[in-house]
């Protein structure tokens, strides 16, 4: 309770005191939990409330939140908190209830891949790592859609899911089925431009020249279905009158454990012309 007292006046300023009454200081007697049975986990570290500490409404509110988002994250989409305290004015003592209704656990019963045209549908699941059985949580799903973005083969890549069957009234599991639908980036990329190299002569502290050339790259994203990289640079100056080009096809594979793409091998190739007309190779080299 805050009681204002009279105002104060001090030349230009006013100064009005108040009184607070904070009252009795009540405590949590316990914390229970009805109809949590999904769940192995000790759910008071969940909400953070525990006998004995401060009663606040406000952290019976956030530890209420925090227990939704954990089922949430667990496949139980549906789940239903409420939150019951009894306080006593003799005791000074609260007891909080939390009442759960779980409903069905999502789980992902299969997994099926449309809009991909060259990529075999094998390599987006070993890159989505969600495996059929496992529970369908809102973090797993977003992880999922996120490795496969990142592998960089897809300019989008959307995920929905849609219930197989619609779950009874006492149905612990709800078998879903998602759906990732993808738009492949062009197979081939080709890049080009103009590029200017800037010379001096030995003997002259000024003085420059510019020398023209060309730069061109083309890149395959994919070779037989699978995530393999094939490159090729090729850049020329037309004062030396040389070309240079490099190929470099990179195998790549995924960590189904960590859902990320590694590169299990490299190999480069690179040769030269000078004096073209008079055309001369130089050998290839190999590269780890």
């Amino acid at each position: 309770v805050a009681n204002p007292g009279a105002p104060e006046f001090d030349e230009s300023m006013a100064v009005l005191p108040v009184t607070v009454d904070a009252g009795p200081l009540f405590t949590l007697s316990r914390v229970v939990f009805e109809g949590a049975r999904g769940l192995d986990v000790n759910l008071a570290n969940i909400v953070g409330l525990m006998p004995g500490n401060p009663y606040d409404a406000a952290a019976v509110d956030g530890g209420r939140e925090r227990l939704i988002g954990l089922y949430r994250r667990e496949g139980f989409s549906s789940v239903r908190v409420t939150t019951r305290p009894v306080i006593s004015e003799d005791t000074r003592q609260a007891a909080v209830t939390f009442e759960v209704e779980e409903g069905p656990r999502q789980t992902i019963q299969e997994i099926v891949v449309t809009g991909n045209a060259s990529i075999h549908t094998d390599v987006i699941t070993r890159a989505l790592d969600l495996k059929t059985g496992q529970p369908l949580g809102t973090e797993a799903w977003l992880r999922a859609r996120k490795r496969l973005f990142d592998t960089g083969l897809f300019r989008r890549v959307d995920l929905s899911t849609e219930p197989l069957a619609s779950p009874g009234p006492g149905d612990a599991v709800a078998p879903m089925r998602v759906r990732v639908t993808v738009q492949e980036w062009p197979a081939l990329r080709l890049r080009y431009g103009f590029q200017v190299a800037e010379e001096r002569p030995e003997r002259e502290i000024e003085g420059r020249t510019l020398v023209p050339g060309l730069s061109a790259d083309v890149t395959r994203r994919t070779l037989f279905g699978r995530a393999v990289t094939l490159g090729a640079v090729v850049d020329y100056q037309h004062r030396q009158r040389s070309a240079r080009g490099d190929t470099r096809p990179v195998g790549s594979v995924f960590d189904s454990r960590a859902g990320r793409r590694g590169c299990r091998r490299c190999c480069r190739q690179s040769w030269s012309v000078h004096e073209l007309g008079r055309s001369s190779t130089a050998p290839a080299h190999g590269a780890g």
